[in-house]
């Protein structure tokens, strides 16, 4: 075999008109041989430098090529396409469906070839934090127990995507703890603190995390006590989230760093 460096140039979908892929870098004295995946039908162009086909059914696909020549064929080189748009079954929501109420929730779908946009919906009472129009979605759950549907569809050239991909998601306590943040909001030491007087002493903060308004994480303390500082000097201003977890519960907090 031959190496090559040939590049297949067209869209990332094949929808109902015809669609047209090139091929570059194409080795001296070779003759060139497109192939194509079952769902892709073939229309002109075969030994040429174009390559024009037409959508089959539904579903991933490939457009390759390779080169002939005196020492023999090359490497076959990949394009993967979309033919059609997307169904549920391509876009299903990835995540938990049990939630704790102030939590940080995330949900993700399938990172899909040809895409254009994602676009999330969430139960009302939820915040958005980052995500809409990407594979990866992340909120504040309610601060009530109840609950909703996550959903999502996927848009690429052919059509904004089937029926939503749904995970039904319930919202319970997740315990009764009481936790205060102060100052909020703060520029230096925020103090985090168990303010249940009846509970249990050996009931501690496991750990603290903040997070940036996208969800991202910055530092994180570990340190087992009812009572926790973070230090926040240093930080851009803005909008951050602090997320606690005691005794296997998790909480996140929206805090304010001026």
């Amino acid at each position: 075999n031959q190496n090559s460096n040939a590049a297949i140039g067209g869209p990332p979908s094949i929808c109902s008109s015809n669609a047209v892929f090139t091929v570059s870098n194409i080795p001296a004295g070779t003759t060139i041989n497109w192939t194509r995946s079952s769902n892709i039908s073939y229309l002109s162009g075969q030994n040429t430098s174009t390559y024009t086909v037409t959508k089959g059914s539904s579903g991933d696909g490939t457009i390759a090529v390779y080169f002939t020549g005196s020492c023999g064929n090359s490497n076959t080189v990949q394009k993967p396409v979309r033919v059609g748009g997307f169904s549920s079954s391509d876009y299903p929501v990835l995540g938990s469906p049990t939630q704790c109420t102030n939590a940080f929730a995330s949900y993700s779908t399938n990172t899909l070839t040809g895409a254009t946009n994602y676009f999330w919906t969430w139960p009302n009472n939820w915040t958005n934090i980052s995500g809409q129009g990407s594979p990866n979605f992340s909120a504040t759950t309610s601060s009530t127990p109840g609950g909703g549907a996550v959903t999502v569809r996927v848009a690429n050239a052919c059509d904004d995507g089937g029926s939503p991909g749904t995970k039904i998601v319930t919202v319970t306590t997740c315990g009764s703890f009481n936790v205060t943040l102060t100052p909020n909001p703060v520029s230096s030491q925020l103090s985090i603190e168990l303010t249940d007087t009846d509970m249990n002493t050996s009931v501690l903060i496991d750990q603290v995390q903040l997070l940036n308004s996208d969800g991202g994480f910055i530092k994180e303390s570990n340190i087992a006590s009812r009572k926790v500082q973070l230090d926040a000097q240093g930080l851009p201003k803005g909008v951050y989230y602090v997320r606690i977890s005691i005794a296997g519960n998790v909480s996140t907090t929206r805090i304010l760093i001026e």
